[in-house]
Order: structure tokens, then sequence, then C-alpha cells
């Protein structure tokens, strides 16, 4: 491992055993710099293990462990086996959240091709925080996924039902007419005592379809005003949504004030004393 920091205060280079652990305790300033290099190789026959799955340090509060920051190694181009990373907090400073407090750096490796992984505890560290920048307050903690062993409510369906016809008695009387058409055909009777029989279905089958067009056209219009309501239901829940945010970013932004109050004066080297 190698550890870097700024040239007033260097590190140098830094050997640590496997599953030992560095005596001294790291300070994360924003002019620190680290590169950490390992090799992976097989116990059995020797060989580098390349395209490892799993490869990466964390970083976790003492105080909250939950609060966790990440960095993934990288596999070296040039040899097989070497993995190294690279830490620049002047860069990578905004992954603490500006949470100081003391660190526990841990490596940790896996793959498919190996039976146990590692979880090796390398050093421990402390953030500093100048006191100009205190610790955000809308820090909040990775939630961790819990399973949940309730029964679920039923999922109850609802089906449409079929659209009946509206008016039968419209269609009824075209079949009558038309009946009586083709019977006065087949059967030779004047056009005159036809037209008789066909206007009075023809008078009852102009009601019907008056009721039907009429039928329809309500249907429509109850349908469009459904359609309104539920526009206006669904703008409403946004302007309720949009109202809600704006109230939380009010209640946040006070917190914050409060926060920033009740941190002045903080003070990162009377942590690590």
């Amino acid at each position: 491992m190698k550890d870097k920091k700024d040239k007033s205060r260097p590190l140098g280079t830094v050997d640590v055993p496997l599953n030992k652990k560095l005596s001294k305790l790291v300070r994360l300033s924003k002019n620190f710099i680290a590169q950490i290099s390992f090799k992976i190789v097989d116990g059995a026959n020797g060989r580098p293990i390349e395209n490892l799955q799993q490869k990466f340090l964390r970083f976790s509060h003492s105080k909250s462990p939950e609060h966790e920051v990440f960095f993934v190694a990288k596999e070296h181009k040039e040899s097989n086996g070497h993995y190294q990373l690279e830490m620049v907090m002047s860069r990578d400073f905004v992954l603490f959240k500006s949470r100081p407090g003391k660190y526990n750096c841990e490596l940790i490796l896996g793959d498919s091709r190996i039976r146990a992984g590692l979880k090796w505890q390398i050093f421990d560290a402390f953030l500093d925080i100048p006191k100009s920048q205190p610790e955000e307050p809308s820090y909040k903690p990775r939630k961790k996924y819990e399973p949940h062993y309730e029964i679920l409510p039923e999922i109850q369906h609802k089906f449409t039902r079929m659209e009946s016809c509206n008016t039968p008695m419209f269609f009824n009387m075209l079949i009558v007419l038309f009946a009586f058409y083709f019977i006065f055909w087949l059967f030779g009777t004047q056009i005159a005592i036809q037209l008789q029989f066909a206007a009075v279905f023809a008078i009852s089958c102009c009601f019907a379809a008056h009721r039907m067009l009429k039928s329809l056209a309500n249907e429509r219009i109850m349908a469009e005003k459904e359609g309104i309501k539920s526009e206006s239901s669904q703008n409403e829940f946004e302007n309720e949504d949009e109202n809600g945010t704006e109230e939380d970013e009010e209640e946040e932004e006070i917190g914050t004030e409060n926060h920033f109050k009740k941190t002045e004066g903080f003070d990162s080297e009377s942590l690590i004393e």
C-alpha cells in the first residue's frame, strides 16, 4: 500500500502484511492522496487470479456504521493479478457527506471461484472538516433492505361488463319491415297495400331510432364529464404534491439554519484527542 500526502507531511510507502492492521491513524484531509495496490494469488498453484468480481475498499463511520463510502479497485493492465485503487480527497471529499470522525477502512474481496471471501481491516482514518464547513444536516444514512413476511391484501379485479344493445326495438322494427317487403313480394301483393302496412312500421321505427340516438348521445356526454372530473382530480393531486414538497423544502432550510448554529465552534482536533 502506498500512501501519499502533501509535501509538508509525507507518509511514504507502507507495506501492510496480510490480516495485519496499520498502527498509525491516517488523517483524511483535503490534500490527502493514497494509492493502494495488492496482488491476488491462488494458494494451491500460485497462479494469479484475474478478473476478480468484487474488489473494493469500504470506509464505515465508527459511531454510525450505516454511513459507508466505497472505492472500487481496478485491475492493472500490464501485470496479471495486480489491482490498485487511488484516493484523491480533493476530488472524493464530497463522498463522505462532510461527516467528520473516525472511519474503519476495510478491503473486501470476493469471487465465485473463491470459497471464502476476504474482509481485511487495513487501517483507521480520521476525517478532518474545516470549521467553515459544518456537517450536512440533510445527511440520511442508506437504508438497508429488510424483508417483510406479512400477508399482502387480496387483489380484487373489477371486470368491465359487456355493453348491451341500447334499443333493440329499432333493429327489430327494421327486420319486421324488410320481412313484410319479402312476404308481399313473394305472394304478389299490390304495391298500395305494401305501402299501407309499411307506413305503420316505418313510424314506429322512426321513434325507436330517435330513442336509440338520444341514449347514445347521453352516454357520450356522461363519459366526457367523467373524463373531465378525473383530469381535475389528478391536477389537484399534483398541486397538493407540489405544495407539500415546497413545505418540506422550507422545513429543511429552517433545520439547516438551526443545525449550522449548533455546529459553530466545532474542532476536529478535540475528537482525535
